[in-house]
């Protein structure tokens, strides 16, 4: 079954007619689930009575069955890197909102245990960024750059052991570097940069034997999603001069 392409959506958690919420949306009514305009909580409220109707009594199960369908995606747990790389593109476009170049990034971190490789708790995000280099008129200012420090702060450590760092265009030699300093786990890119790219195109930093620490990378995660924003945000800015 295809997740819902939306974040903090919510089910339905039968029996006791409450609803369990996915994401940062707080949910008291099925309206919040786009069942407008018999959303609102009120019309939940009801006695037992006037459920009493057998027709009534289907149309209920089948609107919360059609609810249960229509929101179900998982917890933060349970989300795949498409899901991820969805949050880095909303970074993205941020960047392109800014006037920056379109790249977005989010770091995840998993805490595992060294001698089961079993995961201690469900992943969570815990930094996103994106672009800001013009902004901030800093070389450093790339979103993955950003991304990592702000992870740093989160857990306190400049060591990001089981993180994994989700960015909308392939790391250059500068953003390589620190996940290789980082000592992180993953890398996931969308798109891979032929003039820069230092995992896997012009370089391959994450696996080079001579380094102290080599790390995981995946390539080509929503990558046509992820060069278009670049696309179009240089064709714009073509048109304008």
């Amino acid at each position: 079954m295809k997740r819902a392409p939306l974040l903090g959506l919510c089910a339905y958690n039968g029996g006791g007619g409450r609803i369990r919420t996915h994401g940062r949306v707080n949910v008291n009514s099925f309206q919040d689930c786009r069942l407008q305009p018999l959303g609102h909580a009120s019309t939940f409220r009801m006695s037992f009575a006037s459920f009493r109707n057998d027709a009534c009594m289907r149309f209920v199960r089948g609107l919360l069955s059609y609810t249960n369908a229509l929101c179900r995606i998982p917890y933060n747990g349970g989300m795949t890197d498409e899901d991820y790389m969805t949050m880095a593109l909303a970074e993205a476009r941020r960047a392109a909102s800014l006037g920056e170049v379109p790249i977005g990034a989010v770091v995840v971190y998993e805490p595992i245990d060294r001698g089961t490789r079993k995961s201690l708790a469900a992943p969570r995000v815990i930094a996103r960024a994106c672009n800001l280099r013009e902004s901030t008129k800093d070389p450093a200012g790339h979103a993955e750059f950003l991304a990592m420090k702000q992870a740093a702060r989160e857990l306190d450590a400049w060591r990001l052991t089981d993180c994994t760092v989700y960015v909308t265009l392939e790391p250059c030699i500068m953003c390589a570097g620190l996940m290789h300093q980082a000592r992180v786990s993953r890398c996931v890119y969308g798109a891979p940069d032929s003039k820069a790219g230092a995992l896997g195109t012009l370089y391959s930093v994450h696996a080079d034997s001579r380094l102290n620490h080599t790390f995981a990378v995946t390539s080509g995660v929503l990558a046509e999603e992820c060069a278009g924003e670049l696309k179009r945000f240089f064709a714009e800015r073509r048109g304008k001069k």
